[in-house]
């Protein structure tokens, strides 16, 4: 089957939109650090320097953009031998117009036309384009698709297995979030919510679902109410706090964004925003145990020309085959990897 593409007209602002995106959390966390300073007394640096210019300022915010990039690249360095890589194993299309939010593989094969095929649940962002989709894993094509409407803007998906049979799809800033039928894609019901909704997941283990927001938190919620149970801080083990801390190298792991529990081994697998890198958490510590270098995982061969893609953004667990699938927002590819013990640049 040839699948035929087409490219919505917002993605030509694409690059304003991920501008958009950053210049909201880092004015966010200049919020927090300035609240900190206004409890805590903490000293403020001499004027000119970089905490004495003005946060919301659109030069200081691009700026700022190198500096977070360099604080990510520095995190996983500071881990030596704590990093591991990957093995491709196979490629799949993938349409490059989806603006991919977050990705769940369906555990059951998804009846379409009286025939049963493997398949994935995407939630798909953009104001205007959010949609929730279930898409053929082999061919790339929609098979079923529900649109989001404005002004949310769609973000993580969850689904809760039998007997719930339910999807849960996160909005950016709506303060809101979906509920469907995984069968029909149906909504059944929205909850409220008071924080960003980035990415998500279910734990079968633990029976709840972790929720990111862009921040070093994952919130833990009932599956049932969507009710938040605790909130966690994702941490590094106490012997790489020593390392880091030597370093210079804050120990809170920032911009948490698509989840993927992984079960079997009972870890969380974070992708952290603008990095090619996932962050594997243990949920019973909520301590980092390793990072995943996932640089390069877009091939050359399959980048299209003038079609401009953004960060990798898109997290499934297939069970039966053991292996990770993973995309990109507009990636013509989604591609299956296995977690490889070799170290790269973990020096």
């Amino acid at each position: 089957m040839r699948v035929q593409w087409a490219l919505p007209p917002a993605l030509n602002s694409w690059q304003r939109l991920r501008e958009a995106r950053v210049s909201v959390e880092v004015d966010r966390r200049w919020r927090w650090r300035s609240k900190l300073r206004r409890c805590f007394s903490l000293h403020r640096r001499p004027a000119g320097t970089l905490a004495a210019r003005s946060p919301f300022s659109r030069s200081h915010r691009m700026r700022s953009l190198p500096l977070r990039r360099a604080s990510c690249t520095a995190q996983w360095k500071a881990a030596s031998g704590s990093v591991s890589s990957y093995k491709l194993l196979e490629s799949y299309p993938h349409d490059p117009a989806a603006f991919t939010q977050g990705l769940v593989y369906a555990p059951e094969a998804f009846a379409v036309a009286d025939s049963l095929t493997d398949a994935f649940f995407e939630s798909t962002g953009l104001v205007h384009h959010s949609s929730l989709r279930c898409v053929d894993r082999c061919s790339g094509a929609v098979l079923r698709a529900v649109a989001v409407p404005p002004p949310h803007f769609a973000e993580g998906l969850a689904y809760l297995p039998l007997p719930r049979h339910r999807l849960v799809q996160l909005t950016w800033l709506s303060g809101c979030g979906f509920v469907y039928d995984a069968s029909t894609l149906q909504r059944l019901h929205h909850f409220e919510c008071d924080y960003e909704g980035w990415g998500a997941t279910y734990d079968a283990h633990r029976d709840c679902l972790y929720v990111s927001d862009g921040t070093d938190c994952v919130r833990v919620l009932d599956p049932d109410t969507c009710a938040v149970r605790q909130v966690q801080r994702v941490r590094l083990p106490p012997h790489l706090r020593e390392v880091y801390r030597e370093r210079g190298v804050p120990s809170a792991i920032w911009h948490l964004n698509d989840l993927e529990w992984v079960p079997g081994a009972d870890e969380l697998w974070c992708n952290v925003f603008l990095s090619d890198f996932v962050v594997v958490v243990d949920p019973a510590t909520w301590c980092a145990k390793r990072w995943i270098d996932l640089r390069g995982l877009l091939q050359p061969e399959h980048q299209l020309p003038n079609h401009p893609v953004d960060v990798l953004n898109g997290l499934a667990w297939d069970r039966q085959r053991h292996c990770m699938y993973a995309t990109g927002k507009c990636w013509p590819r989604l591609y299956a990897i296995r977690e490889t013990e070799s170290c790269r640049g973990g020096t």
